[in-house]
C-alpha cells in the first residue's frame, strides 16, 4: 500500500462497538486526508459498512497496531507516525488529530 498524503489508518475488528461507531460515522470531516480502514481478519460484518475495509494483518503488524479500535495518523512525506490513539467515534478522532490538519 502506497500512502501519498496525510493518512488516517483505522484498525477495526468484528463485534467492536467503537469500530461500529467509526464505521457508521460521517467521514466528510476527513475530506482533506485519506482514510484507510484495516482489519486483521475477514468478517461478514465488513460487507455491511459504507466504506471499504481492507483485510491486511501484516500491514497492521508493520505499524505496531496490536488491538482495535485504534488509529494511526501517518505523514508519508515525513515518513513518520504523527499521532495514534483509541477510536470511539469520528468526531473524537477528528478532535484529537485537528492540530495536524491545519497545515
Amino acid at each position: 500500500m502506497t500512502l501519498r498524503r496525510l493518512t488516517l489508518i483505522v484498525a477495526v475488528k468484528p463485534q467492536c462497538e467503537g469500530c461500529r461507531s467509526f464505521l457508521s460515522g460521517d467521514y466528510g470531516e476527513f475530506s482533506n486526508i485519506d482514510v484507510v480502514i484495516v482489519s486483521a481478519v475477514a468478517a461478514d460484518e465488513w460487507s455491511k459498512v459504507t466504506g471499504e475495509v481492507i483485510v491486511a494483518p501484516e500491514f497492521l503488524k508493520e505499524l505496531g497496531v496490536t488491538s482495535a479500535p485504534f488509529y494511526v495518523l501517518v505523514d508519508p512525506a515525513a515518513r513518520r507516525v504523527l499521532t495514534e490513539g483509541v477510536v470511539f467515534d469520528p468526531a473524537q478522532v477528528r478532535e484529537e488529530i485537528a492540530q495536524y490538519l491545519t497545515t
